[in-house]
């Protein structure tokens, strides 16, 4: 009985140091994210996500930083988990997750991501704008051939 005891205070032990041991990484993940030390943020944030820890913060926050270093290719994986995760997010952050996916040139699914967003916050500018325009794409590929380069002629 005593090493029952033993051994169940072992392994309580072992997993609250576990557990301070990532929050403590999440805070400083948190620290630096918001210090805008996104390469920083985004190590501790991916060590804690390959131990298996997921929170909206720690996907957000992981979406978010790819996206402000321009990098949309992970980004996009990341908001990918977080929507999967949970869609009670911010309207910004739905708008981020469309420009990502339009860098991704995944037109249809943004498309589809800015109906839930009009649903979820009808009087946001941006589902105004979508919602007056839903055929930009045609637009967009009607006035690219517009522009010509030509040689000026000088050194």
């Amino acid at each position: 009985m005593k090493k029952q005891i033993i051994y169940f205070l072992l392994v309580v032990l072992g997993t609250g140091s576990k557990v301070v041991a990532q929050q403590q990484k999440l805070d400083l993940a948190q620290k630096k994210y918001d210090q805008l030390a996104y390469s920083e943020s985004i190590k501790t944030y991916e060590d804690l996500a390959k131990d298996g820890y997921k929170s909206k913060e720690l996907l957000e926050n992981l979406a978010n930083a790819y996206y402000y270093r321009a990098e949309f290719e992970p980004a996009k994986r990341w908001y990918d988990s977080l929507f999967l995760f949970t869609q009670e997010l911010s309207a910004n952050t739905y708008s981020k997750y469309v420009s990502t996916l339009k860098t991704q040139k995944e037109y249809a699914k943004a498309d589809q991501i800015m109906v839930q967003m009009g649903q979820k916050y009808p009087n946001d500018s941006r589902v105004k704008v979508f919602a007056a325009n839903k055929e930009y794409l045609a637009q967009i590929s009607k006035s690219i051939n517009k522009a010509t380069v030509k040689n000026a002629g000088i050194n």
